[in-house]
């Protein structure tokens, strides 16, 4: 009689288990696609496009040469804009001004993304990002043909152009990481920390750069083979 009992209640926590986990479900969902929809997402994604434009564009004086060690700490310690825009000079970034620019409003978007969804507060920083990504995916469901990739001259192009493109997107969300850094450095109060975003972001900038070089490095192996 009392294992038939026990077995009840297992199986009722079970199912009540279920429920909660299939709602917080649902409202994960019904909550990336609010954000996805919103006008400061899409300006912040707007605005990681600019960024990616402007390295792109840039005239890299230092890419012949790994990043050293040294940078990354360096990186570590700024905590204004314009250690931040001397940083990136430093990496060869002719359009520091620009970026840094860029990196300071989509900070400012996020924190009124954090306003508009107050529940944001609420998840661990790797949750959200997830929230994020999966709500950037929803924003470009119908430009799935702009996604397609052009067939390369050979391997070596190719490899380039792939290398090239995921060093941008990993830039991406490591900035957007550095703004959530920023925002729940004060255990999910809604005021962010100035110096943590310009020290995270000069780190996600060094490791971008660092990319870079390997992808450039690896592209000049496979022409010598």
């Amino acid at each position: 009689m009392l294992s038939a009992i026990a077995a009840i209640i297992f199986f009722s926590l079970v199912i009540v288990g279920c429920k909660k986990e299939e709602n917080s479900r649902l409202d994960t969902n019904s909550l990336t696609k609010e954000i996805s929809s919103s006008s400061e997402f899409r300006e912040i994604l707007l605005n990681l496009s600019e960024i990616k434009r402007a390295i792109k564009g840039t005239s890299n004086l230092l890419q012949e040469k790994p990043i050293q060690e040294y940078l990354f700490k360096e990186a570590a310690t700024i905590e204004s804009l314009h250690t931040l825009n001397s940083f990136l000079l430093k990496l060869g970034y002719s359009n520091a001004e620009e970026i840094v620019k860029l990196t300071v409003i989509n900070e400012s978007l996020l924190s009124k993304t954090f306003k508009k969804f107050p529940q944001l507060y609420k998840l661990e920083k790797e949750h959200i990002l997830s929230i994020f990504k999966e709500a950037h995916t929803l924003t470009i469901n119908d430009s799935n043909s702009l996604m397609i990739k052009q067939k390369q001259a050979d391997m070596c192009s190719s490899n380039y152009a792939d290398g090239m493109s995921g060093c941008s997107d990993a830039l991406a969300w490591d900035l957007v990481g550095a703004g959530l850094g920023g925002i729940l450095a004060l255990g999910g109060t809604p005021f962010a920390s100035a110096g943590t975003v310009l020290a995270l972001a000069g780190v996600a900038y060094a490791k971008e750069y660092h990319c870079r070089v390997g992808v450039v490095n690896q592209w000049r192996a496979c022409r010598t083979r």
